[in-house]
């Protein structure tokens, strides 16, 4: 992290070696969606994620590529797929749920972290979390949305890796 310059070229020295080399290529993805190349990561992972078809890791993140360049409907079918495969998968479950709510679905995302059955085994309080962002999401009235963000914003003070998901919310509670 911060390191990109150094790190870009580590990475294009291993596919010098081995331009084919899948965990080489999904970091250097993640990298330049990372420090604002989105597009061209984005690009990147479409055209190397089909070649492991069965590695829910690349799937996952293909749902994100899809929606980066607007291809909502392509990201649904990669998460329809990822989904069928990895139901309880928490990266498969957790794009599946930001695509929904960020994409004008937010109703269909709290459907998704209400349905208990389908959903990984998450501590409680993320879920209680989820549902109260999603119902923001959804709502928008103003008592949801103080709730949302307050529960994120308490969230946050037990470890930094909160802020990831406090970020997004936040941003789509506007």
């Amino acid at each position: 992290f911060g390191d990109w310059h150094a790190a870009e070229a580590r990475m294009r020295s291993v596919l010098a070696i081995d331009p084919q080399h899948l965990p080489t290529l999904d970091a250097l993805s993640y990298m330049h969606v990372a420090v604002g190349r989105a597009r061209e990561g984005a690009v990147d992972r479409i055209a190397y994620a089909a070649r492991d078809p069965l590695a829910a890791n690349y799937q996952f993140k293909l749902v994100y590529a899809y929606w980066i360049l607007g291809r909502i409907g392509d990201a649904d079918r990669a998460s329809d797929r990822a989904m069928r495969l990895w139901p309880k998968h928490p990266g498969v479950w957790i794009s599946r749920l930001w695509t929904l709510a960020f994409t004008g679905r937010a109703r269909l995302a709290l459907a998704h972290v209400d349905d208990a059955g389908a959903r990984p085994d998450f501590p409680p309080w993320m879920v209680d979390s989820l549902r109260v962002s999603m119902t923001a999401l959804d709502s928008r009235r103003p008592a949801d949305v103080v709730k949302a963000v307050e529960g994120l914003l308490g969230l946050i003070t037990y470890a930094p890796s909160h802020s990831v998901n406090a970020i997004m919310i936040l941003t789509g509670l506007g």
